[in-house]
């Protein structure tokens, strides 16, 4: 569903720049479009920006182009760049790209007893 919305949205523009817009290379953007893979949150923020719908309507979870969210996936953006530049945010990130669903909730309930052991 993805790549049908993304092909629909680049209407006569060109794969090349779409991607450029969006600071990836081609291939990459042309992988979406193929559901070949798919975008992470902070691309599906992109594309929601720059094609000015929501992130549902690229997802295939509404046929409403815009919603009220647009405020809160602003502030999405905002809290994700801000952590972007902390370093170990960054480390954190990149581990965490091919992490299994399995992976995500061992790692967060490891943090979580960390957390518990420093307010104690």
């Amino acid at each position: 569903m993805i790549g049908k919305r993304l092909k629909e949205l680049r209407g006569d523009r060109t794969q090349d720049e779409v991607a450029l817009r969006l600071g990836i290379k081609r291939a990459r953007y042309a992988l979406y479009e193929q559901n070949r893979t798919e975008p992470n949150i902070e691309m599906l923020q992109k594309l929601s920006k720059y094609h000015n719908v929501s992130i549902d309507y690229i997802l295939g979870k509404t046929d409403e182009k815009t919603t009220d969210n647009t405020q809160q996936q602003d502030e999405i953006t905002e809290y994700l760049e801000t952590l972007h530049k902390r370093p170990e945010m960054k480390t954190l990130f990149k581990i965490s790209k091919n992490a299994t669903k399995k992976d995500i909730e061992k790692a967060i309930k490891i943090i979580e007893a960390l957390k518990e052991d420093t307010q104690e």
